[in-house]
């Protein structure tokens, strides 16, 4: 019974976020100039360094979701692959080739989806460090699902 009652909580949370997204996408693409392409370029981005991981599951699901609304391209970066490399550096300029061309993606997109896994109450350092890299003006007018998993 409480599984059925969250499964219907979901569909519903689900239908709520792509109306949301449609809506704030649409005024964001009107405002950055790019509202005539046909194809979205979305970015998803999984926050977690372990696989299997319950927050890249979450993720994807979000992903097929917004598909369901918007003619979307996607393309996802998991931190568990990114991990080794941003993990010892401070500064944009240090990091391989690889990293700064998934920085570029993110900094591009017409649309985020993010998300964490929650440890001891908030998103992990990794995470934080990987958004720490993204210039501070490229995700103006970008909207961005965000998504967190927990327990």
């Amino acid at each position: 019974m409480v599984q059925r009652r969250m499964i219907c909580m979901r569909r519903t949370w689900l239908k709520a976020a792509r109306a949301q997204a449609f809506i704030s996408f649409r005024r964001s693409r009107k405002r950055r100039g790019t509202h005539n392409e046909s194809q979205v370029q979305g970015v998803a981005v999984s926050g977690s360094v372990q696989r299997p991981s319950r927050t890249l599951v979450l993720v994807e699901q979000l992903l097929a979701a917004l598909a369901e609304v918007l003619p979307i391209d996607v393309h996802l970066i998991t931190l568990e692959e990114l991990a080794p490399a941003i993990g010892g550096t401070s500064y944009r300029d240090q990091l391989p080739g690889r990293v700064q061309a998934e920085l570029a993606a993110i900094e591009s997109a017409d649309v985020l989806v993010v998300g964490s896994p929650v440890y001891r109450g908030s998103y992990t350092g990794l995470f934080k460090h990987l958004f720490d890299l993204v210039h501070h003006e490229a995700l103006i007018d970008v909207p961005v699902l965000l998504a967190a998993t927990g327990g």
